[in-house]
Parts: C-alpha cells; structure tokens; sequence
C-alpha cells in the first residue's frame, strides 16, 4: 500500500476530534474518566466486580480484563444515558461518517461485506435482511447489489440523510425496537460495529434474538481483540478509546456473549489483515502516521510486503490464525 490510509480517509481529522472530546469527560484531579459521568461496571460475561486487572490506560480511560473470564472492557464506563448524548451531539461522530463517506474506505467494505454475504448465503435461502447500526448503508448496498431486499437503522441523522438522499437506501432513524417488528418475523439481522459500542450488549442481543424467525440468522461483527495490530501496537491502538470502544472480543468471549444471550454460533473467523500499519510499526515508525515503508525491514520479510502473492498468503495467514482485524460470527435462533 502506497498511499497514507490515514490521510486519505481522513482519519487524522477524524481523531484530533476524538481526542478533544475524550479530555472533556476527564477529571483534572485525576486525570481520568469522571466519575460524575461514570461508573464502574461488573464483567457482563460473568458478572465479576472485583477481580479484574488493569492492563494500561488510554488518554484516562481504563482498560480492564476479567481475571474470571477473560473479557477485556473499558472500566469504568461512560454511564448509559450519557453515553447516549454524545453520540447525539459528537462531532467526532460526524467525523467518522467523512471517514466511512472516502472512496478508499467504501472499497474496503465492500470487499468485506462481499466475503460475508458469500458465507451467509451458504446459511440461508433468505434474501431480506434488516441492518441495526447501518451508518450511511455500506452493508446495504451490497446487499442489493446482491439481490438482497434491505432495510438500516441507525441513529445517526447525517448518517441516514446520506443513504437516503444519495444512495436511495431504505433506511429509518431510530431503533429497530421501535418500528413495530413482530417477534419471530424477521429472517436475517446484522450487527456490524455495534456491539463494541454498547454498554448492555447480551440486552440488546436478546432482543434480536426475539425479533428472528424460528430460522432465522444473526450476523454480528465487532473489532477483534486479537488482531495482530492490537497485540502488537497495546494502548496505541487506536482500537482502544474507552468511550466509543466499551467491550473488547476474542472468538471466543463473542462465541460466550452470543451463547448468553440465546444463540448457536454457527460460524466465527476473522477478516482484514491491516498490514500497513503493522509494517510501519516494527520500523520503529508511528504506525498510523505515513504510507507503508519496507526499506528497513530484513530481506525475507519484506517480500511478503512487496511481492502481491506473498503478500496474499500474508493477509491469509493472518485471518487463519485468528488475527485479521474485523471478528465475524454468524449466529441462529
């Protein structure tokens, strides 16, 4: 990859944003998440309140794992209702819906939701989805290009104006409880970049669990935990936030969540190796702050760089090793 993802797809813009708005729910004297907009929370997987390790702090917002289960969480989190807020006022939430608007970005996605829909089509003889969290309809597009029939929800407005108006999306502000769904109607549900984001996942799952038809699907995906990039990059992942980013998954803590909240995991991977980071990174570069550079890595390993079909088996290794950057699981009643 010869272009500065980072730049192209205005994440930079995106994150200077971000980082203002975290520091403004900072306590001074502490230099961490106020507690007047805080709270501690138990594991959601096991309910453990108590034994729990810190494993590092990012821009005051703590990262913790359950020394019971193993799920990894920000603690204490951004109570609910305020939570709710400032999605509604963010502007760094805006931000983000340039980033997933850039050209470079869509390519991205489509690539990927297209490999889903390969594997979801084995699952199912359904060709009606409704898409919770739909954004500007990146998912939905490909949808139909699929012959799929879609609808989105999101509670975004800018996010739902855009698919709406430019894309001609069939999609509604607000949630998908509120629209009147019969329980056990619908075939198909996706959930991509939602879980992480909430503070009641197995609530909200439970929920779409009702809503399915007794053969119906649920596809969910979050950021994986184990990626390559975050275990190698830590706290300077930018996976990690602490008010966006709530919950923190491996396959197997996912496969747990789905189990709880009354489903059978029927297939779970990991997608999208993001190696240009990481090729930055063991150069002793800031990872997200240029274009790959392999000049000064060792011969062998940069072949795997420079060379499209090593490059290939590259990605494939990492997604079959369990480390690509997106987690995947589809899911039936």
């Amino acid at each position: 990859m010869d272009i500065n993802f980072t730049k192209t797809t205005n994440r930079d813009i995106y994150r200077q944003q971000l980082e203002q708005e975290l520091a403004e729910l900072i306590d001074p004297k502490t230099g961490r998440v106020s507690m007047d907009v805080a709270e501690y929370v138990p594991c959601l997987l096991c309910g453990e309140s108590k034994r729990y390790k810190e494993l590092f702090v990012v821009k005051g917002y703590p990262h913790v794992r359950c020394e019971v289960c193993g799920l990894v969480y920000a603690n204490p989190q951004v109570n609910e209702m305020r939570l709710h807020a400032l999605y509604g006022s963010s502007k760094a939430n805006d931000l983000w819906l340039d980033v997933l608007m850039s050209s470079a970005e869509s390519k991205t996605r489509y690539e990927l939701y297209e490999r889903y829909f390969v594997l979801l089509e084995k699952f199912t003889e359904y060709r009606r989805l409704v898409d919770v969290g739909c954004s500007i309809g990146d998912l939905l597009v490909v949808a139909a290009r699929r012959g799929w029939d879609g609808l989105g929800f999101d509670l975004a407005q800018k996010a739902i104006e855009f698919a709406k108006n430019k894309r001609g999306l069939n999609v509604q502000l607000g949630k998908i409880e509120g629209f009147g769904f019969e329980k056990n109607s619908l075939p198909v549900i996706t959930l991509t970049g939602v879980l992480e984001h909430l503070n009641k996942p197995i609530d909200t799952l439970a929920k779409i669990r009702d809503l399915l038809t007794y053969d119906g699907l649920a596809l969910v995906q979050v950021p994986n935990l184990h990626s390559l990039h975050n275990m190698l990059l830590h706290e300077r992942s930018t996976s990690f936030d602490g008010r966006n980013h709530l919950i923190f998954f491996t396959a197997e803590t996912l496969s747990k969540i789905l189990k709880l909240s009354g489903f059978k995991v029927r297939h779970i991977g990991t997608y999208q190796a993001v190696t240009h980071i990481l090729c930055r990174y063991i150069q002793y570069y800031p990872p997200y702050e240029g274009a790959a550079d392999f000049k000064y890595l060792p011969e062998k390993i940069r072949s795997y760089f420079e060379n499209p079909e090593k490059h290939g088996q590259l990605i494939k290794w990492i997604e079959d090793m369990g480390m690509g950057r997106s987690l995947m699981a589809i899911a039936s009643k």
